[in-house]
């Protein structure tokens, strides 16, 4: 006999500081399985709260990651809430503090997602578990974890199972392997990321792109095979698929092999300029000129920090950079360009270089926020002030950007939609049974105000 997979009551009575909550339930929605990749797999789990509520401010916990082989990756809130805690380096640990807060004071929304958690397995893990300890409301919780394996016709395949159930209800389902397969795919979905699994997980810009095409997956049972182009034979990992997402830049050579895998193809963050596929990118335009007309208010110099992209040895052309220059000439404002990679250290240095050479200007655009939390360092050690002497915008509005010091404005990019919509223009095309046309699709970018410019 197979091992039963039991689906365990679940997760958070956390939580809620509030006035109150009227028939509302915390229902927690995990992802059944999925197959293991170099020994380990990827689940996403969600806290929902369903039903009519009352007044939510608040939400605290920790949790406890118990036995070994699982570990929590990433924590997002949900809309409307704000993360107080953890930390990144948190996340690492066995013990991590949870509190979210509420964007705009209370919330009185039903249905609605609190957090979303990201959950890596061993394909080994055995008696695993998250335990949530010290809520703010309601007593301790514990989700049980149990992993299991199965193999696929033709090959052997780990597959790891997240046990879900519902709280306050005390549901428990037992299923055997004998019954109907307990997640039934409508469709596979394959996912190339350009950079490593290292560099994806130090960049919250590609990685929130992948999230978003995984996220749509999951709601609408997608199977997918997840690669990373810098995987050994990744191309032979993405037979039988009806759709493929590609994240990043491509050559020409690598559009021409992925059209031979999947005719349906859609390309990511990449302008394919003349429009011979589909593809889905930020309007850079727009977004820059937004930017620079803000800080043409109160400033005559500007700074611009980008990052180099290279293609197979080429110099991907960045069209922020681009913009920059166009409107700076139009709203007549001294500037200076300084490309490195998109990281914190670059950001650093390359504002550090403006300092040494006493070309720092009163305002600097970075091209992503890792780049701007850099150069707010360096600013920082040489002791000039954040905005009183020099003004700072960042691109991406990744979570980490309202709680620097000061809170950094930054360009919001869309960058989980941009994932999301990938997946569904892919499944619509395939209930249709139609190849997807040739389209660029932009999608809008607004600035964020926070207190890093004056």
């Amino acid at each position: 006999m197979k091992k039963i997979i039991s689906f365990i009551a679940l997760v958070m009575a956390i939580i809620i500081i509030p006035m109150g909550v009227d028939a509302a339930t915390i229902v927690p929605k995990c992802e059944k399985s999925c197959p293991t990749e170099g020994g380990k797999c990827t689940s996403t789990c969600k806290i929902n709260v369903e039903g009519n509520t009352a007044e939510i401010n608040s939400f605290s916990a920790t949790l406890e990651v118990v036995g070994n082989g699982v570990t929590v990756k990433s924590l997002t809130p949900g809309d409307g809430w704000q993360k107080v805690s953890p930390s990144d380096a948190e996340l690492a640990g066995t013990s991590i503090p949870l509190s979210l807060i509420a964007n705009n004071g209370n919330i009185t929304a039903s249905n609605f997602t609190l957090v979303t958690f990201t959950l890596e397995l061993e394909s080994s893990a055995a008696d695993c578990s998250l335990k949530v300890t010290n809520p703010s409301i309601g007593s301790e919780v514990t989700i049980e974890i149990e992993t299991t394996t199965e193999t696929k016709t033709g090959a052997a395949l780990p597959i790891a199972i997240i046990g879900c159930g519902i709280i306050g209800a005390g549901l428990i389902y037992s299923v055997t392997k004998k019954n109907k397969k307990m997640y039934d795919t409508v469709m596979t979905l394959g996912i190339i990321q350009w950079i490593s699994p290292i560099e994806e997980s130090n960049d919250p810009y590609y990685l929130s792109i992948r999230q978003g095409v995984e996220e749509y997956c999951f709601k609408n049972k997608i199977a997918i095979k997840r690669v990373f182009k810098t995987d050994i034979d990744y191309l032979n990992q993405l037979e039988d698929i009806q759709g493929l997402v590609c994240i990043g830049k491509y050559s020409q050579e690598d559009i021409e092999t992925y059209k031979k895998i999947c005719s349906n193809v859609i390309f990511l963050d990449m302008n394919i300029d003349p429009i011979h596929e589909c593809c889905i990118l930020l309007d850079f335009k727009n977004a820059v000129k937004d930017v620079v007309s803000y800080l043409s208010q109160k400033h005559t110099s500007i700074a611009y920090l980008g990052g180099k992209e290279i293609i197979h040895d080429k110099l991907y052309h960045d069209q922020r950079k681009e913009y920059f220059e166009r409107y700076c000439k139009e709203y007549n404002i001294d500037y200076f360009i300084s490309e490195e990679t998109f990281s914190i250290e670059s950001g650093f240095n390359m504002t550090y270089e403006l300092i040494k050479n006493k070309k720092l200007p009163s305002a600097i655009f970075a091209a992503s926020d890792p780049i701007a939390i850099g150069a707010m360092r360096a600013l920082k050690q040489y002791d000039i002030k954040i905005p009183e002497e020099v003004s700072i915008i960042g691109f991406d509005n990744i979570e980490t950007t309202n709680y620097t010091d000061p809170p950094l404005t930054t360009v919001f990019a869309p960058t989980f939609d941009m994932g999301f919509m990938a997946a569904r223009q892919l499944f619509d095309a395939f209930k249709h049974n139609e190849n997807i046309s040739p389209i660029k699709i932009l999608l809008p970018c607004f600035l964020i105000e926070r207190n890093s410019c004056i």
